[in-house]
This record gives structure tokens, sequence and C-alpha cells, in this order.
């Protein structure tokens, strides 16, 4: 058994590393696979102690041990150590090719089944657009621009067998350190659309979603991002938090996504990155700040214009600053309850009484064609495509390019 050659793609990653412990030539050695691991460990950032934690152990020398060939590396381990770097077992021992097809853009959005025939007419609209994507993702990786990458923030998957409340703790932390490694400081007014579209170089595209599909963000086959919001809605404060929500999936779940719909049956991981929306667009320790500094800890009992006031300087929704006051345990669940059956029966007709506006935050987001011809024109610039391909990707001949160049 030791001397028969097994060929690499005959077999799953844990059948493989069983095989290797035998002693079995499979085309790589338990010291590659070592190797690897080791690489995406200090890839992540991770010290040999954090990653000990993780299995449950302490002290660096756990990790250093099997990292040295002191300690055997069980199956157990090793599929353990795979769960914490967030790469499937396979893709070690070069299997992805062989046993996985690389998805596509709507092969990662998960449906109910009441959304099906949605979903149907969704895939129709948005074919022609993943043309436009693929033309500036490239783009983008010529200038050097690659969307941002979710594991410089989120080293550990996110566990989905934690208790909902720390899984939402975690979102929030992940909402602070984009903030912190960007530079924003929490009182910082947040241009949603300008963080995500310039900042981590993530395309969003505007259109027409219906009445009840507020937006959804996935990954093309060439993992170029995308995310989707209704440019129709008419809470304006409701679009930057769609955007900041989907945002969280990118960050926290970024091989899948959920159609993000009004009114449907949330899953633990739509609240979870509502959390991380919330807490990106209105910073917990700043909102108890700004909340005590204009006095609004003295008030027995919030009304619809405190919270108007609080929706308008932090440029949400209505609906959102209710729930996260309530979040915050500055409101009861019914405070909250009476609050959200306002804004749906008489916040439009009150608006101006209370002070709640919105036309100073309208999102507006360029077209994909329009942001494909600006990076079009810079790549050309700095010699990075020519003319040719200039012309391909603007739709317009060398005659024309030539007269506005």
């Amino acid at each position: 058994m030791k001397n028969r050659i097994i060929p690499i793609f005959m077999h799953k990653a844990h059948k493989l590393l069983t095989l290797i412990m035998r002693g079995c030539k499979v085309g790589l050695s338990m010291k590659t696979i070592i190797s690897k691991l080791k690489e995406l460990r200090t890839s992540r950032g991770l010290t040999g102690e954090e990653v000990a934690r993780h299995l449950g152990k302490s002290g660096n020398h756990v990790i250093s041990r099997i990292e040295s060939g002191e300690t055997n590396l069980s199956l157990e381990t090793f599929e353990k150590l795979c769960k914490i770097y967030n790469v499937s077992p396979a893709s070690l021992f070069g299997e992805s090719k062989s046993f996985s097809k690389k998805k596509g853009f709507f092969d990662r959005v998960s449906y109910r089944a009441e959304e099906k025939e949605i979903a149907e007419e969704l895939k129709a609209r948005l074919l022609p657009v993943l043309k436009d994507l693929r033309k500036l993702g490239t783009l983008q990786e010529k200038l050097g621009r690659k969307p941002f990458n979710h594991k410089e923030i989120l080293k550990f998957e996110l566990d989905n067998s934690l208790p909902l409340k720390s899984q939402k703790s975690i979102a929030k932390e992940l909402a602070s350190a984009l903030r912190e490694k960007l530079g924003i400081d929490e009182d910082d007014e947040l241009d949603i659309v300008d963080l995500i579209s310039n900042k981590l170089n993530i395309p969003i595209l505007g259109i027409d979603l219906g009445d009840s599909l507020w937006g959804f963000y996935s990954k093309d086959v060439y993992d170029f991002p995308l995310i989707v919001f209704n440019e129709n809605n008419r809470f304006e404060g409701r679009k930057r938090f769609t955007l900041a929500h989907e945002l969280g999936h990118y960050i926290l779940h970024n091989e899948r996504s959920e159609l993000d719909f009004d009114g449907a049956d949330k899953t633990d991981s739509e609240y979870v990155v509502d959390a991380f929306a919330q807490e990106l667009l209105v910073p917990t320790s700043y909102l108890r700040r700004y909340y005590d500094e204009i006095g609004l800890s003295l008030v027995k009992e919030i009304k619809p214009f405190h919270v108007a006031m609080l929706a308008s300087k932090f440029k949400v929704s209505f609906l959102m600053m209710s729930y996260t006051l309530k979040d915050m345990g500055k409101i009861s669940w019914d405070d909250y309850k009476a609050l959200k059956e306002y804004c749906f029966e008489r916040l439009d007709i009150e608006a101006s009484e209370i002070g709640y506006a919105t036309p100073d935050y309208v999102v507006k987001v360029k077209p994909l064609s329009n942001r494909i011809k600006e990076l079009s024109f810079e790549a050309k610039a700095k010699g990075v495509i020519g003319i040719d391909e200039l012309s391909k990707l603007t739709n317009m001949s060398t005659q024309e390019l030539l007269k506005v160049m």
C-alpha cells in the first residue's frame, strides 16, 4: 500500500490527509500541508497563541509544535484549522478545480421559496449588468484598485453556532474596526457611497427593485463584487442603511448573500449584518455622548420629534433610529413598537411638523457605465491600456476618442 501512487483528484480532502498520514504517495507530503497552514496563519496576521485559543487550547507551543513537525497533525485539528483560516480543506490539496465549480453571481445568493419568481425576473434584468461588472473589475485590477479584502478585519470566520447576541456584538466590533482602518472617526459624517465605491472599491448599482426588495450583494465568477440597492425606495435613510447592510454581507458573509426583503422573516445572519450597518452609520459611543449632550437623558418620554432630530443628525431613517434607541436601552420594546406604528401611519403627514427631512442626504450613485468610462480614460492616461482597448471599454470609435482626448 505504501508504494501505491494515488491520483490526487480521486479523493476528498479528509481522505487525502488520512492517506498522507499512512505514508501513501498522493502527490503532496505532510510537510507541504503544514507549510501551507503556516502560510495561511501568517497571511491572516494571527499568532500561534490566538489560533491555539480558537482550538480550545492555550499557549503558543501548541501551534509551533505542529508547524515544526514535533506534534502530529490530526485530521480533527486539520479541519478546525481550515475553518479558522476560512479555507476549504480541498484548496490545500489543489482540488478546487477538480471538485468544485466556481460560483457565479446568482449562485451565491440564497432564496427562500416565495422569492423564486422575483429572483428569476431579477436575473433577466441583471444579466446585461454583469458584463459591465467584469469590465469594471478588470479595470480596477489594472489600476491596482482591487476591492477591499474583507479578511483584513475579519480574521476568523464568524461562528454561526454562537448566540445571536454574541454574533451581533462581533459585527459591531468589525464595523468599528473598519472605521478605524479607514481613518474615519466616530463623529465624522459618513458618506456611505464614497466609502463603498472609492475607499473600498466595491461597485454599487441602483435600480428599481419593486416595492418589497431593498437590495443584495453578490460576486461574479471572477470574484468581482457588486452591491445592488433599490434606488426607487422613497426613504433616503433606508437607502443608506441598505448600502451599509449589504457591505456587512460583504465583510461577514463574503461567499453568500440573501435578498433583503421588506417585512420578510429575518434569518440570524440578517440580524447580524443589521448590527454591522447600525454601528457603521451610528457609532454607539458617539450616539450615547450626543444623546447626553443635547439633554435627552433627562427626558422622561422619548417623542417622535426626538427620534426625528437624532435621525436627521445621523442621516438614517426614523425607524432605524427608533430601533437603535431600543437596542441601546434608551426606550422599551413597547415604546419602539409605538414609534414603528407612528412611522408607518403618521410620519409622512407630520414629517415637517416634527422636523424630519432627508433631502440633504439623497443617495446618488453613478451608473456603472459612467464609472467604466472614468477609469478607462484614467487607465489610458497611465499607459495601462491602449487606444483599441479604450475603444472597446467605452463603446466609442477611435475617431471619437481622439476628439475628446
